[in-house]
């Protein structure tokens, strides 16, 4: 045992490690601040055919090795390495194996990746040198009261995969008041065995329609219901995006939704929108005015004046953490907000601002990378490193 006055003079003694100690910790990093983007890539010429594209429609990054990149115009995909440079190109146009017709969406498997193509309604499992392993058909969906094909995206999901059915008859759409289109589990071999949500888009039905003799064209100018979605590059989750239409509490909401129907987080946010009015709604109605028919402009004009303000909220990506990232209204070609939201809680982590247009498609940890267009509209990859502001003491 110690006696009193050794273990005093120890805890005088201990006290400027204490002070010590507490000096060297790291102060907390603000939350809920803008950080900034430190570009430090940016890969994509039109006066350099190995580096130019004529589209992005998706990027997979490989741990700290390899990128691979969708181009859908191509069927293909391209695989370069960190720095940009094009190792070659798997993937090629046609119906066989390996081959795709309209190439949507891809993902890394454990041994690979997998490819789906939604003209041929299958999803291909390819090794990483792009050999076909394997495919997965699905087959027409019933669905309320008719059968259609699954015509959304579709991706791996557990032992089967999942996909978003979009697609109706025009005479059931006109039926309805909101528009319930299901996200369905499918088992390995393409044949529903669950439905894992919804995604309610409001309908046409009491919309906007024109008439030209015996045919009636039924037409929305979608700005703020209709939800958007994500697919979490590294787990079974599907996110979602709301704008709910509500004057006394604008926002958006983001919904995340795992395998098995579990919501695991479901945060709304507030914001200040932008007012769509004055010389910022005559400037929406100019810009369209190029592209339609007097009668057209005329519903277009009508569509646009029934909203108070801009939607709140556009775009959602998941990042590789699961972090959300959120972009914001936009005023045509001004700089875009992007909201970071946590995780756990879906609180705002972070905000960051990137170019008008641009698109995130892939985060992990202080890396994002981001498709942007260059001056001649060519498709640009980009990478920026996410710094933190400086630590509050």
């Amino acid at each position: 045992m110690i006696p009193a006055r050794s273990r005093a003079g120890v805890a005088v003694g201990l006290l400027p490690l204490l002070t010590l100690l507490a000096a060297c910790e790291e102060p907390p990093v603000p939350i809920g601040v803008e950080y900034s983007l430190v570009e430090e890539l940016r890969v994509g010429s039109i006066d350099d055919p190995s580096t130019a594209f004529t589209s992005i429609g998706g990027l997979i990054v490989d741990g700290d090795s390899l990128l691979y990149l969708l181009q859908p115009r191509e069927s293909l995909v391209r695989v370069l390495d960190r720095d940009g440079n094009s190792l070659g190109t798997l993937g090629r146009q046609g119906e066989g194996p390996g081959e795709f017709t309209s190439a949507s969406s891809f993902g890394l498997t454990a041994d690979g990746f997998w490819v789906q193509d939604r003209s041929l309604q299958i999803i291909q499992y390819l090794t990483r040198d792009g050999t076909e392993v394997g495919r997965v058909g699905f087959d027409p969906v019933p669905v309320f009261d008719g059968v259609v094909s699954l015509g959304g995206p579709a991706r791996p999901w557990g032992a089967g995969t999942l996909g978003i059915v979009d697609r109706f008859s025009s005479a059931w759409l006109r039926a309805q008041t909101r528009i319930p289109f299901p996200v369905l589990e499918f088992d390995g071999n393409g044949v529903v065995v669950d439905t894992l949500t919804y995604l309610t888009w409001p309908s046409i039905k009491g919309q906007l329609s024109y008439s030209s003799g015996d045919r009636t064209t039924y037409f929305g100018i979608p700005l703020h219901e209709i939800p958007s979605h994500a697919f979490s590059p590294t787990r079974d989750v599907i996110g979602i995006l709301d704008r709910p239409v509500d004057p006394g509490n604008p926002g958006y909401r983001v919904t995340l939704v795992a395998a098995g129907a579990d919501t695991i987080l479901s945060a709304f946010h507030s914001v200040s929108p932008i007012p769509l009015e004055g010389d910022l709604l005559d400037e929406f109605i100019g810009r369209l005015g190029d592209r339609l028919s007097p009668e057209m402009r005329r519903i277009a004009v009508d569509a646009f004046g029934g909203f108070p303000h801009l939607p709140p909220a556009n775009r959602l990506t998941l990042d590789s953490e699961l972090r959300a990232w959120v972009s914001r209204e936009t005023v045509f070609d001004e700089p875009v907000r992007w909201d970071v939201l946590d995780p756990d809680d879906g609180s705002l982590r972070f905000w960051v601002t990137l170019p008008a247009r641009a698109r995130v498609l892939w985060a992990q940890r202080s890396t994002v990378w981001v498709s942007e267009l260059g001056a001649l509209d060519e498709p640009q990859l980009v990478r920026y490193r996410v710094a933190e502001p400086e630590a509050v003491e």
